[in-house]
């Protein structure tokens, strides 16, 4: 088998290879994001293998959460500040408003 992961999914697995009860990964480091195992049956658009076991990861991709202005209501000037004197405007909300790759930049303002 072949499998492609980044960090999140990483975290989780190296976890769950000790600990049979892990069933999240979190980062929150230089960027951030989370991934859950979900059982297949609740996930409405799955078209994999349908076998054992009953059950995904979910990467969540979280960082981009409030791209739709759905975290507008909690933005200080300084989040639209670091937000427009990034390399990405408009993406990525949540991660630069909690993940240390923007908490200098956050500082120094």
């Amino acid at each position: 088998m072949c499998a492609i992961l980044n960090d999140t999914t990483g975290c989780l697995m190296s976890c769950a290879w000790k600990n049979s009860k892990c069933r999240i990964g979190l980062i929150i480091g230089t960027g951030t994001n989370a991934c859950y195992l979900e059982d297949i049956d609740n996930v409405e658009l799955w078209d994999g293998d349908d076998g054992e076991p009953r059950h995904v990861i979910v990467n969540t991709e979280w960082g981009g959460f409030g791209d739709n202005g759905e975290l507008d209501f909690i933005r200080t000037k300084w989040d639209l500040s670091v937000d427009e004197g990034s390399l990405n405007p408009g993406a990525q909300t949540f991660e630069k408003m909690i993940s240390g790759m923007y908490m200098g930049e956050l500082v120094r303002q």
